[in-house]
């Protein structure tokens, strides 16, 4: 059975799109009430798929990243409690690359200051969704490169990882500033890994007040 979860926020709406979006909200009530019914109608839809095993979740939009990772993270944390979600259920994530972070570094870098890195790291492996949003928009130094090989490597045939970033395969060596680290990556990833290229001009670029 596949799974569908439409996000209508975004933070422009395309020419080309043709589905229900809110441009523009970043109401933290909308949102918070918006998550509210999805969390409920996934509990209405589960009573009906008794039997059924869940192989592909896909989120959709608007722009699913520019919800936030916590929300994605909560609402697939629901759906895989009243569902039941194949092992290797693939998981994929409609975004922009200029619209999510990478908070979990920065987590992972105050908990080691504050002595509880292993608590914190034991955390996120509950996940059974781990998103690494936005990587390579931002450099990441040699810590927080450790801290990525960790966790990544930690979920390997664990958990679903999704990646939303515009840097090749290439170019992540560059990005974590270790050629060794990022094929070691790179291997975890395309073994049982899912690309999805999003090719086309910027629509920010195309629509720039600047060049009118």
């Amino acid at each position: 059975m596949h799974l569908y979860v439409h996000i209508p926020f975004c933070r422009s709406k395309c020419e080309y799109c043709d589905f229900y979006s809110i441009p523009g909200a970043r109401s933290r009530d909308l949102m918070e009430r918006y998550l509210d019914a999805v969390i409920l109608h996934i509990r209405e839809a589960a009573q009906g798929a008794a039997g059924y095993e869940v192989d592909t979740v896909y989120f959709g939009g608007g722009t699913p990243s520019f919800f936030g990772a916590g929300g994605l993270a909560k609402i697939f944390a629901e759906i895989d409690r009243r569902f039941d979600v194949s092992r290797d259920a693939e998981v994929s994530l409609e975004a922009n690359p200029d619209s999510v972070t990478l908070p979990m570094l920065m987590r992972l870098r105050r908990a080691k200051r504050e002595d509880r890195l292993d608590t914190e790291l034991r955390q996120i492996a509950k996940a059974r969704l781990l998103i690494i949003d936005e990587f390579g928009y931002m450099p990441i130094d040699e810590e927080g490169s450790r801290f990525l090989f960790q966790v990544i490597s930690d979920s390997y045939e664990t958990r679903s990882v999704v990646y939303t970033t515009n840097i090749e395969f290439s170019g992540w060596g560059r990005v974590l500033g270790d050629k060794n680290m990022a094929a070691a990556l790179i291997d975890r990833t395309v073994h049982h890994g899912r690309l999805v290229r999003f090719e086309g001009g910027s629509y920010r670029s195309e629509h720039a007040l600047m060049t009118r």
